[in-house]
């Protein structure tokens, strides 16, 4: 069979089966000849699929997220767990629109991007950028997520009409120009739950919207750290896809444990997203003394492959 890349197909299931088996041929971008096992929720009497350029995805329903780590950290961390699936990547103000996608560093083969640029924004809602930004967006995998200003709403000198209006504007182009990209999207926890952050601070009508969160207290967990902006979001986006852009603990001795929790949450509610983050540079080591960690995370990488 043969469907073209984001299109979605819908197959029946026969009563009492618990996964699909799918075996792609020539045809089936960077996977010819493999056979993929697709988990099928209790109940389902028919399952949705959206064919993409290497990695089958349900465009509804129950899905495991995607697990993953930017790329400062990323051929670290891709070692010692075995194989990761997602790659986080970052561009600065001052490059704008990159020519050439991602900009910052090289797409891992057999990996699904996470790539935010960071454009001038009256520029951008001018029309000034859009030659360039449309060269950009062609550039993008299909199936891959993409963003500007992810925490928009933190020190970076917007208003909240400049973020909204950033992110429509985008939407548009990407739908123009790469309608198979993922728009999304992302925002800080702790911005969003304190003075200066709130739902002015939500895009509309955007296909995901992402958070990057912290821990500092062994209290900390899903419920405290994502939760409440994701209540946030839902409250201005209905049905709102949510995901895990960047997640750690400032305690060493906490990670395994803020992971573990924070995972579960996210895997109950459907994230499609759970991406660590890791740097030297912002004070939070990849270490391999940390073993709890890793042993947290090689569970969970796990996990998302099942």
């Amino acid at each position: 069979m043969t469907t073209p890349a984001n299109t979605p197909t819908y197959t029946n299931v026969p009563a009492g089966m618990s996964r699909l088996k799918l075996n792609f041929d020539e045809g089936a971008g960077t996977s010819p000849g493999k056979t993929v096992y697709i988990k099928v929720p209790s109940g389902s009497k028919r399952v949705g699929m959206r064919w993409d350029e290497g990695h089958v995805s349900p465009p509804d329903g129950n899905t495991l997220p995607l697990f993953g780590v930017n790329s400062a950290s990323w051929d670290d961390i891709n070692t010692a767990l075995g194989g990761i699936k997602t790659w986080r990547a970052y561009n600065t103000p001052g490059q704008s629109v990159p020519g050439h996608y991602p900009g910052t560093g090289t797409v891992p083969p057999n990996t699904i991007p996470i790539v935010s640029i960071k454009p001038n924004i009256p520029d951008l809602l001018a029309g000034k950028l859009d030659t360039a930004l449309a060269n950009y967006i062609k550039q993008i995998p299909h199936g891959s997520y993409f963003t500007a200003w992810h925490e928009g709403e933190t020190n970076d000198g917007w208003t909240a009409p400049q973020i909204v209006a950033c992110h429509a504007y985008m939407l548009s182009h990407v739908k123009a120009n790469n309608a198979a990209v993922n728009y999304c999207q992302i925002f800080g926890n702790y911005f969003m739950q304190h003075s200066q952050g709130g739902p002015q601070w939500v895009g509309l009508g955007l296909p995901f919207y992402f958070m990057d969160g912290y821990g500092s207290s062994d209290k900390d967990d899903f419920d405290s750290i994502f939760a409440p902006t994701a209540k946030i979001i839902e409250g201005v986006a209905p049905g709102a896809k949510p995901g895990i852009t960047e997640i750690n603990h400032h305690t060493v001795g906490d990670r395994a444990a803020f992971f573990t929790n924070c995972y579960a949450g996210a895997k109950a509610n459907n994230y499609v997203t759970f991406t660590p983050f890791y740097s030297t540079g912002q004070g939070i080591p990849w270490l391999t003394s940390d073993t709890a960690s890793i042993a947290a995370l090689t569970k969970i990488n796990e996990d998302t492959k099942s």
